[in-house]
């Protein structure tokens, strides 16, 4: 059930109706019943993997309650690691190497195929192995509702792509679920429709041109190809940062608030601040629970170069099991460590840059960025080298390619003005100081927009296939 379909409006506005008609001690287990249902509407046979996973991390924290014994406490830990890392690997990557062996009753994939991915799962799987580490760290109590905690797992505005939530944040918050009001309306509302526009006015609508340009690269001048891949890499952003909108949004619309996924990205100024803006939610579940682990070890110079590529790299597998993938983010994690050996040797500590020292670091920022896309947007080696062959051997623009650079322009131009648009929305007492006829214009404008241009071929969201 997509976000940006007929039917989960109905769906939200079904289960939102009759929310506010239920008890006060009925409403955690009324919305799992809807996350529910959510699930099913897709992948019913997939729901068994969604219970196993929050049985087995339910039932540790709760065995790790009941003991302070150091080794139980790893054993158990262990547990969490081994079930949810191999039910991640079995349905995620089995099939790289066991290859996409159809189902004999329904001829399709049985493991590893994209189709066949289970929704959500390497969202749901690294929540649910978040909550154990943080019981075992003593960052939170074991929950005991298991109704409380399985909603924790499958609350449906975040189910499918996230964010990653932590614990500490989101179970306490389902406890505190309240009744509609004006301000929730007012706000989610919002944010469903600043993320429907992304997604169906922007996103959806340039996608495909420059698709076509990205994959028949042939013909094309080196700095129209550079603007292309920046252009896809700021419409990727649209997409999925669209579908955190419109699960902020809902997710309001019950009381609760899920953490941002994004920072304004696109205003880094080095690649270290853009990976630390981008999809926040699982870079700071691994650095939390990775990264400053490892860095206590004081492995020395190398030690951070070895520490950033395996980082990085494990991101690039998240992703999917792809060299392209695996590669470029891999190629982030050398550049950020550069990064890091350039400011220890100036002894400089990163900080605010005046306005016009910043340009040129923001600039080599972008230029590094296209040069990711090549790599992370395609789904082969082959696609990835044609394009950075035409990057590094296409020439400059001509007279004939001006007016296709001139349209990619154009285009990054549109998406990094929304992009700057919503990092000046993202503040919510910004919007409360708006009265009630400029909120209402507002809405209505959107609302007005998103109907007007909506595209009419409507693709799913990229994050999906992760």
């Amino acid at each position: 059930m997509s976000f940006v379909q007929l039917d989960y409006l109905a769906f939200l506005l079904l289960v939102l109706g009759l929310f506010q008609f239920v008890p006060v001690r009925m409403r955690i287990a009324y919305l799992l019943v809807a996350s529910i249902v959510f699930y099913l509407h897709d992948q019913p046979v997939y729901l068994v993997l969604l219970a196993a996973s929050s049985l087995l991390d339910f039932g540790i924290g709760l065995s790790m309650g009941r003991t302070q014994n150091k080794r139980s406490r790893r054993w158990l830990l262990g547990c969490s690691l081994a079930g949810n890392l191999g039910l991640l690997g079995v349905f995620k990557y089995a099939g790289v190497f066991l290859g996409d062996a159809p189902s004999p009753a329904t001829g399709n994939p049985v493991l590893g195929g994209a189709s066949s991915l289970p929704l959500g799962i390497s969202f749901y799987t690294f929540q649910t192995l978040g909550y154990s580490i943080d019981v075992f760290r003593g960052r939170v109590q074991p929950c005991r509702s298991w109704s409380q905690y399985a909603l924790y797992v499958s609350f449906f505005p975040q189910l499918i792509c996230g964010p990653i939530e932590r614990a500490g944040h989101l179970l306490p918050q389902l406890t505190r679920l309240q009744l509609l009001n004006p301000a929730n309306l007012s706000l989610g509302s919002r944010w469903i429709l600043w993320g429907l526009a992304k997604k169906l006015v922007i996103a959806d609508r340039f996608r495909p041109l420059l698709l076509e340009v990205f994959h028949h690269p042939e013909g094309v001048d080196s700095l129209t190809l550079l603007t292309v891949n920046l252009a896809l890499l700021v419409i990727l952003y649209l997409d999925f940062s669209g579908y955190i909108d419109i699960a902020r949004g809902s997710a309001i619309l019950f009381g609760v608030h899920l953490v941002p996924n994004f920072r304004s990205p696109f205003l880094a100024t080095s690649v270290g601040a853009f990976a630390g803006r981008w999809h926040t939610s699982l870079i700071n579940w691994l650095r939390e629970n990775l990264y400053r682990p490892l860095m206590r070890l004081r492995l020395g110079a190398a030690g951070i170069l070895w520490i950033n590529l395996f980082l990085f790299g494990l991101i690039g597998l998240w992703h999917g099991a792809r060299w392209t993938y695996i590669l470029s983010w891999g190629s982030a994690g050398l550049v950020i460590t550069l990064e890091q050996w350039a400011r220890r040797s100036r002894r400089t500590r990163e900080g605010p840059v005046p306005r016009r020292a910043a340009l040129l670091p923001w600039l080599y920022t972008m230029l590094y960025l296209a040069l990711f896309t090549a790599g992370f947007y395609s789904l082969e080696m082959a696609t990835a080298t044609a394009n950075l062959r035409v990057v590094f051997g296409g020439g400059m623009p001509t007279s004939e390619s001006l007016p296709l650079l001139g349209k990619m322009l154009g285009l990054l131009a549109v998406g990094l003005a929304l992009h700057g648009a919503g990092s000046m929305m993202n503040l919510a007492q910004v919007w409360s100081r708006v009265g009630h006829i400029g909120r209402t214009a507002w809405f209505l404008l959107l609302a007005g927009i998103v109907l007007r241009f909506q595209v009419v071929e409507i693709r799913p969201f990229d994050y999906f296939r992760f």
